[in-house]
C-alpha cells in the first residue's frame, strides 16, 4: 500500500517551508533544517520459519537542525507539523523514532528526553 504525504496550502505558511511529496512517506524543508519520514513494516516469521509482512508503521527517519537555529524551538515545531500531518494520512499507523545525534554537539539523553515529549511518538532507543 502506497501513501503519500502533502501539505497544506504553502502560501497559508507565508513561504516558510517546501514540502516535496514522497511515496510512502514524507519531507518537510525549512530554512532552519528538515524532518522526514517513510512508512515500514518489519518481517514476522511463523512458527515454521516463514516470513510475512508485519504491521506497517512511520518511523521519522531524520530530524535535523542547523546549528545556528538551535535552541530556538524548531525542532518541536517541525516534528509537531510532521506527525500532525501524519495523523491526518496514516490515522492508525503507530509513529516510532529512533534517536540517533546527527553530530557530536547533539547529547543522546537530551534527544531521548526531547522526543518522549511527545505523546504520539513511540521511542525506539
Amino acid at each position: 500500500m502506497q501513501y503519500i504525504i502533502t501539505i497544506r496550502d504553502a502560501e497559508k505558511h507565508q513561504g516558510e517551508q517546501n514540502m516535496k511529496d514522497f511515496t510512502n512517506g514524507g519531507l518537510i524543508e525549512t530554512e532552519q533544517g528538515y524532518v522526514d519520514w517513510s512508512v515500514y513494516s518489519d518481517p514476522v516469521f511463523d512458527d515454521e520459519g516463514n516470513e510475512s509482512t508485519g504491521d506497517e508503521y512511520v518511523k521519522i527517519d531524520n530530524l535535523f537542525v542547523k546549528p545556528e537555529f538551535r535552541g530556538h524551538g524548531y525542532a518541536r515545531k517541525m516534528l509537531e507539523q510532521a506527525i500532525e500531518m501524519i495523523q491526518k494520512q496514516t490515522p492508525d499507523m503507530e509513529i516510532k523514532i529512533v534517536p540517533e545525534p546527527k553530530d557530536d554537539t547533539t547529547d543522546y539523553t537530551r534527544l531521548v528526553d526531547f522526543y518522549s515529549s511527545f505523546s504520539a511518538l513511540t521511542v525506539v532507543a
